[in-house]
């Protein structure tokens, strides 16, 4: 998997089928600095770009916090970096 290539921390996975229609699951990470935390996003883009899906990505010019919307695999990947 992605997130443990590149070491991302607490991944977390969230089923929410049952609470929305428009994700099947919500994934969490958290990050260790911003770099890591950028470097996470890049990866998670990367193997979706390879599908053929550019994911919309939110927050990433700061750092602090990082939201991925993948489209087509129907999941919601939010990235949390830490101090």
């Amino acid at each position: 998997m992605v997130l443990s290539e590149v070491k991302a921390d607490d991944v977390k996975v969230i089923p929410t089928n049952k609470h929305c229609e428009w994700a099947d699951f919500m994934v969490l990470a958290t990050g260790r600095s911003t770099w890591h935390g950028k470097n996470i996003t890049q990866a998670l883009i990367y193997k979706a770009a390879q599908r053929v899906v550019l994911p919309t990505v939110e927050g990433q010019e700061g750092g602090k916090w990082i939201v991925i919307d993948s489209g087509l695999c129907s999941a919601l990947w939010c990235i949390i970096v830490g101090k």
